[in-house]
């Protein structure tokens, strides 16, 4: 029985059991007692039978609910999502099929709107389909994407009614939808269109190109055609190239032997033609390049070294008559199916030659003359660069002959200045070897070299006058710089001058001035190390700035103008740059850099 049935007769009985009721109320007390035992009969029957209706009931809703267990069975067990909305839009109830393709659990979906898993971008037709099932009665279908936990999207076949008992309401029934995902199937499509797509294209394409091959193989024979006539021209071109050259040309094959020869190749070696077709190329050589020629060929078809094809080589020719000729030889190769060839370009660079040899004597002449002049500015430097020792050593000999007229004399003071004298002594001797041998043959007597033992030796030579000229040195060095490759001697001598110049700059300013002089040693980088010397002296005008290396220019009274000049030309010969900076009133910095051992090549 159905719940509608049901319903109806629970109506009708209470309808007859309130119209009973009524009667006995109003009429009970006017009965007969026959009437009234026979309106308990009546109720008696009356109320039999409503139990039997009751166990009727009992039975149509034990069935009732066993029908809607089965149902939501169905409900949930069936492979198709289904979702049930209000006309809100509103999720009131969903199966586990739509669980599973939304990926969230019922009570996630419940009362949540539909909407809200739909794509951003396919909301408005949904939107839209929804409200044409507010209206109108029957199924309704679209595609749509909805959105899942994970963020992801897939694509669903959504199919939409509504369902209503009898006569109730629209706006109180609910809204059926159905989802199938058709992700795979949409795929499926997409890749079947896509290789329809492909297919024809590659269809069309392969048209096309059989189109083009028929017509580019009727402009290939046009092209032959006209090629052969093209041909034939190019090589009497190249015939009348060939022989006009002024280089001589030459073709040989892999064995050496010679395949052709243009006319300057005969002017050039005096042979004729017949002399040179079918001989080998090494009649053309003189020895012992004649006996090389075999190897040197066999030796590039073996392993393809491109030494000799490419690039330009200066060689020596045999002509005829036996003189040797200089030539600028190139090579270049081709192949005529398995067979390979050589062509060589030369030119007789004898005139050239020449002109060299005359350069030559004429740049010899001039390194004569330069040397000369170089010898007087040297003469003037060793003159300049000798005289501190000589003064140390003259200074020396003073105190020695005080010390001797002391009594008693001071024996240990007095071997210690005399061990500076011959220090000083060696030092000129070791000067003007190093200027001779700078001015014969312009060679460094390189050795590895420690900066900073440099400056020591070189502040110890001047310490006697920082002390007499109440001069505050200050030493800065840099520990565990890097060796450089140097001449001690001369590095050390620049080292010296530079700190001399500075001395001399500091005596002139007064007295209860402090004098300071500071020398430092740094790393630059990972290439060069710097030394610096600097004074608090008067400093250099910008007037004299631009002389300070010019040989020959000085601010001393007694200066010569070579030191600086010389100290340039050494450093730049170790390959380093000696520069400085100066303000008037404030001193002077001077400084140069040197190339640290494994650097000084790359700075040549």
């Amino acid at each position: 029985m159905s719940m509608n049935n049901t319903n109806m007769l629970r109506d009708e009985l209470r309808e007859k059991a309130e119209a009973n009721l009524s009667i006995t109320q109003t009429e009970a007390l006017n009965f007969s007692a026959d009437a009234v035992q026979k309106l308990v009969h009546e109720f008696q029957v009356y109320q039999i039978e409503l139990e039997m209706q009751n166990e009727q009931l009992r039975a149509a809703q034990l069935q009732l609910q066993v029908s809607r267990d089965r149902y939501q069975t169905l409900y949930d067990c069936a492979p198709i999502g289904f979702l049930t909305l209000n006309k809100e839009g509103n999720i009131t109830d969903a199966n586990l099929a739509a669980c599973a393709l939304l990926t969230y659990s019922k009570s996630e979906l419940y009362g949540k709107k539909y909407l809200k898993y739909v794509y951003s971008e396919d909301q408005d037709r949904f939107y839209l389909f929804f409200q044409q099932l507010l209206k109108f009665t029957g199924k309704k279908t679209i595609e749509i994407r909805v959105k899942r936990d994970d963020e992801s999207f897939i694509s669903v076949l959504c199919q939409g009614y509504y369902y209503y008992e009898g006569h109730a309401q629209r706006d109180n029934n609910e809204f059926f939808l159905t989802l199938q995902d058709v992700t795979e199937q949409k795929r499926a499509e997409q890749k079947i269109q896509q290789l329809n797509e492909q297919l024809t294209h590659e269809v069309s394409e392969q048209n096309i190109q059989l189109f083009r091959k028929n017509k580019q193989l009727l402009d290939n024979i046009k092209e032959i055609n006209l090629s052969k006539a093209e041909l034939l021209e190019r090589e009497a071109k190249l015939n009348s190239v060939f022989s006009a050259a002024v280089e001589g040309i030459i073709t040989i094959d892999e064995a050496g032997i010679i395949q052709s020869v243009n006319s300057a190749v005969i002017n050039i070696f005096g042979y004729s033609l017949d002399e040179l077709i079918g001989h080998n190329v090494n009649k053309l050589m003189p020895t012992p390049y004649k006996e090389r020629h075999g190897c040197y060929l066999t030796n590039y078809l073996s392993d393809h070294q491109d030494k000799i094809v490419g690039s330009i080589r200066e060689l020596e020719g045999q002509h005829k008559k036996g003189n040797i000729i200089p030539i600028d030889l190139s090579l270049s190769k081709y192949k005529v199916g398995e067979k390979s060839y050589f062509t060589g370009m030369m030119r007789d660079i004898s005139e050239r030659k020449h002109k060299e040899l005359l350069d030559k004597q004429h740049l010899d002449e001039l390194a004569h003359v330069t040397r000369l002049g170089l010898m007087g500015e040297m003469a003037s430097g060793i003159a300049h660069e000798v005289n501190q020792p000589l003064t140390a050593i003259a200074t020396y000999s003073q105190v020695c002959q005080r010390l001797l007229e002391s009594d008693p004399p001071d024996l240990i003071k007095l071997q210690e200045i005399l061990q500076k004298t011959e220090q000083q002594s060696l030092r000129a001797g070791q000067v003007i070897s190093r200027m001779r041998e700078f001015i014969s043959s312009n060679t460094i007597h390189r050795s590895t070299v420690d900066i900073n033992e440099l400056v020591q030796d070189a502040i110890s030579l001047a310490n006697d006058d920082c002390q007499q000229f109440s001069i505050q040195c200050r030493v800065e060095l840099t520990k565990s710089l890097p060796f450089i490759s140097a001449d001690a001697v001369q590095i050390e001598q620049v080292i010296l001058n530079l700190i001399k110049n500075s001395i001399d700059a500091l005596t002139k300013i007064a007295q209860e001035t402090p004098r300071n002089l500071t020398i430092q040693t740094y790393l630059l980088g990972s290439k060069s190390i710097e030394l610096r010397v600097k004074d608090n002296g008067l400093g250099i005008d910008e007037t004299e700035k631009a002389r300070v290396f010019t040989p020959f220019f000085t601010t001393k009274v007694s200066g010569m103008g070579m030191g600086l000049s010389i100290c340039q030309s050494l450093i730049v010969a170790h390959g380093g740059e000696l520069r400085f900076k100066s303000c008037v009133g404030k001193g002077s910095t001077f400084y140069f850099t040197l190339p640290i051992i494994g650097q000084h090549n790359e700075t040549q």
